[in-house]
């Protein structure tokens, strides 16, 4: 329909790939076109879209290193709520590379048109679960969802986004929102970042909240892929019980649990041919915890993903900071492993009011520097994207 709409030759490399056409008038345009040899490569560039009649409603960012197959894809989620069939998953990510999801999303508890599981329709734990926070990349405060899980209320608010840079070295993006929960404010800035001696980009993330009161701050990572290797001692628990008990915690079997005493944390996961390194500069006291969703389903209907959760209790205000170095070579039919441990050693994150910097220490001594500012948090409004000031050194 589209290429019947415009004619836009880049569609059909689209077509090509999918290798069918639909029976109908603009299937056979697509059909025709192709015979003919026309066609040209779909681009798959970096992007925000923005969200809402207006496009004041937060936007959807596309980041983008490398070509479609091979290369890394971010996505960040700072749109609007999506009416009955929206997540709170304000802030939310989601990584792409080398063709495999790294960093998931659920998305919806359903087996569409399978008769045998509730008719095919939305199962019971698309509630429970799948909309909620915790099943997402994002923040949840005090073990309770965004809007507190109420769609009417999550429709009158949308985040913010504030900052964006898309050149040779760096794409990333920032944006906040402080109506998700009453007396919080959090913002989140990532990135796609070319760092001198790396083959292939460094992942960003840096997450800053605020509040007046204490709170327990979550912030999980749903993987995929094998862990390899994780940097500090944990508890594996031998009885597994529910991580909580609403708002999608009870869906959780909590697996281990770890609180380490140093500052720097890695875990490592193994994804097809490539080996994926978090390394995290957690805030003091912070545990991590290792879920598998499946707890209170006698019926089998959830899939049994994976996730950490970086746990921050009882502080008013906190930073998330952390870096995705992606690196090494698996292949199993030649039994070669290259690079299976990667460069950063550590992260450390300093800096207040919207300055920070990241220090990235690598087993050869030396230190990479990103620099990033921002300004102050709290009470963006829409309005002009501003540019987003970085330095690397």
């Amino acid at each position: 329909m589209a290429y019947g709409l415009t004619q836009d030759e880049h569609l059909l490399s689209i077509a090509k790939r999918q290798d069918q056409t639909l029976l109908t008038g603009d299937g056979l345009k697509v059909a025709k076109a192709l015979d003919a040899g026309k066609g040209k490569p779909y681009e798959f560039p970096t992007k925000v879209y923005l969200d809402g009649a207006n496009g004041d409603e937060g936007a959807l960012v596309v980041l983008r290193e490398g070509d479609d197959r091979k290369g890394t894809a971010l996505i960040f989620k700072a749109t609007s709520q999506g009416m009955g069939h929206g997540h709170f998953d304000k802030l939310n990510i989601q990584l792409y590379d080398n063709g495999n999801e790294i960093f998931s999303d659920y998305g919806a508890a359903r087996f569409l048109n399978v008769e045998s599981k509730f008719g095919g329709r939305y199962l019971p734990e698309n509630n429970s679960y799948a909309k909620q926070s915790v099943a997402h990349n994002t923040l949840v405060v005090g073990g309770v969802s965004h809007f507190k899980g109420k769609v009417k209320t999550a429709e009158q608010h949308a985040p913010v986004l504030t900052h964006f840079v898309n050149d040779g070295q760096a794409k990333m993006a920032t944006a906040e929102i402080d109506t998700a929960y009453d007396d919080v404010v959090f913002r989140r800035t990532v990135g796609l970042v070319n760092v001198e001696g790396f083959s292939r980009p460094l992942l960003l993330d840096l997450l800053e909240v605020e509040s007046d009161s204490e709170h327990t701050y979550d912030l999980p990572f749903h993987y995929q892929g094998q862990p390899i290797a994780i940097s500090f001692d944990y508890e594996a628990r031998t009885q597994m019980n529910p991580l909580g008990e609403k708002y999608g915690y009870q869906h959780l079997w909590l697996r281990a649990k770890g609180s380490p005493a140093e500052p720097n944390l890695s875990v490592s996961l193994l994804n097809g041919s490539r080996f994926y390194t978090h390394h995290m500069a957690t805030p003091e006291d912070a545990s991590v915890l290792f879920v598998q969703a499946g707890a209170n389903d006698p019926d089998f209907n959830l899939v049994s993903d994976d996730a950490y959760l970086v746990r921050v209790a009882d502080a008013k205000k906190t930073v998330f900071a952390s870096v995705v170095e992606t690196h090494g070579l698996y292949d199993p039919s030649k039994e070669i492993t290259q690079e299976s441990e990667g460069k950063v050693t550590g992260v450390r994150v300093s800096g207040k009011n919207g300055k920070w910097t990241l220090t990235l220490t690598l087993a050869s001594g030396e230190e990479k520097i990103i620099n990033i500012e921002l300004g102050k948090m709290g009470k963006a409004k829409p309005g002009k994207i501003q540019t987003l000031k970085y330095s690397l050194r």
